[in-house]
C-alpha cells in the first residue's frame, strides 16, 4: 500500500534592510525559512498587500532577498510567502509594516561668526521637505562628537539654539534632525571660530593725594568685548606687588 509521506512544517520570516526607507533609495526584503526538515527548497513571494512585488529562490541556507526601489512613498504592508517544496510545508511571514519616507534637507546658520568668547551664538536648523508639507520632530546640535541639545521643530520646520559656553578655537557644530513619518533623516554643519575677548583695565584711587597712614583704596575695572570678565588682578607699585584681588572686589591699601 502506498503512504503519502508528509510535508514537514515551515516558518517564514520577513525584515528590511530600512524602516523608514527613502523614496527611490533601495530597498533589500530579506526572508527567512526554517524547518525541522532538512534540504528545504523553493522560492519566496514578496507582496505589498496583495500585489507580488518580485520573487526570489532560496538559497542553500534557506534564504532569499529581494530588492526594491519602486515602494512609493506612504506607509505599505509586506509579507514574504514561502511556495513550500516536496518535503515542506509553505508558510506566510508576519506582516512586516514599512513606512517610505521622502528625502529631506537641513540648513545650518550661525548668529556670528566669527564670535568672541562668552557672547551667545545662536545657531538655527531648519529642515526642508516637500511641497507645503513641513517637517516634525526635532534637530540634535552637537560640537564634534559631543551633544548640546535637543530642540523641537517649530511649526515652520526651524530649531534654534543659543549658547555662550563656547571656547576659544574652532568648532564643527552639526545639526542632526531625527525624521518622522513623512521625511528622512538629515543633517549640515558648520564651522564656528570663537575668539579671545579684549580687554580694557582702568585703575583708580579713593582719595589722590592721600595721607600717609590712612587706608587707600584702589579699585580696577575689567572691561570686555566678551562679556563679563573674571578672574584676578594684581596691584603693583613701580615693579613690587602690593597686592591682589578677586574682580568686583577693591584692594585697601595702607
Amino acid at each position: 500500500m502506498y503512504k503519502r509521506q508528509q510535508q514537514a512544517p515551515s516558518t517564514t520570516s520577513l525584515a528590511a534592510s530600512a524602516n523608514p526607507s527613502t523614496v527611490g533609495q533601495p530597498l533589500t526584503l530579506t526572508a527567512g525559512v526554517a524547518s525541522p526538515g532538512i534540504g528545504i527548497t523553493g522560492s519566496i513571494s514578496f507582496l505589498d498587500g496583495a500585489v507580488t512585488i518580485g520573487s526570489a529562490t532560496l538559497n542553500a541556507s534557506g534564504v532569499a532577498t529581494f530588492t526594491t526601489s519602486s515602494l512609493s512613498f506612504g506607509a505599505h504592508t509586506l509579507i514574504a510567502i514561502y511556495s513550500g517544496d516536496t518535503n515542506h510545508a509553505n508558510s506566510t511571514s508576519p506582516a512586516l509594516s514599512e513606512q517610505i519616507v521622502q528625502a529631506s534637507t537641513v540648513g545650518l546658520t550661525s548668529s556670528l561668526n566669527p564670535s568672541t568668547t562668552g557672547i551667545n551664538v545662536v545657531f538655527t536648523a531648519t529642515a526642508t521637505g516637500v511641497g507645503s508639507l513641513i517637517p516634525t520632530g526635532s534637530v540634535t546640535f552637537s560640537d564634534g562628537a559631543t551633544p548640546l541639545a535637543t530642540v523641537s521643530l517649530n511649526a515652520a520646520g526651524s530649531a534654534s539654539f543659543p549658547t555662550s559656553a563656547l571656547a576659544v578655537g574652532s568648532h564643527t557644530i552639526t545639526a542632526s534632525y531625527t525624521g518622522d513619518r513623512n521625511y528622512s533623516t538629515a543633517a549640515s554643519s558648520l564651522v564656528q571660530t570663537i575668539q579671545s575677548a579684549n580687554t580694557n583695565v582702568t585703575l583708580t584711587a579713593s582719595a589722590n593725594p592721600a595721607i600717609y597712614g590712612t587706608p587707600l583704596a584702589l579699585t580696577s575695572t575689567v572691561s570686555s568685548n566678551g562679556g563679563t570678565a573674571t578672574g584676578n588682578v594684581t596691584f603693583t607699585d613701580g615693579g613690587a606687588t602690593i597686592g591682589t584681588a578677586v574682580l568686583n572686589l577693591s584692594l585697601i591699601h595702607i
